[in-house]
């Protein structure tokens, strides 16, 4: 029985391959969800920076 499922479930993988523009979207969409996670760390790392400078601790 779990034969049959296993196999099914290989046909299933086999029959309807991920396309390469959905798998291009995907990975440029991870890309742009940790450019911006980059862009705020920085942004609020040179915030404190900037904090620390007018308040003279710099």
């Amino acid at each position: 029985m779990s034969r049959q499922i296993f196999r099914a479930e290989a046909l299933r993988r086999h029959a309807a391959p991920q396309s390469v523009p959905a798998a291009a979207k995907e990975v440029g969409n991870r890309t742009l969800v940790l450019l911006w996670c980059a862009v705020a760390v920085l942004t609020s790392g040179l915030a404190v920076l900037t904090a620390a400078v007018l308040r003279g601790g710099g």
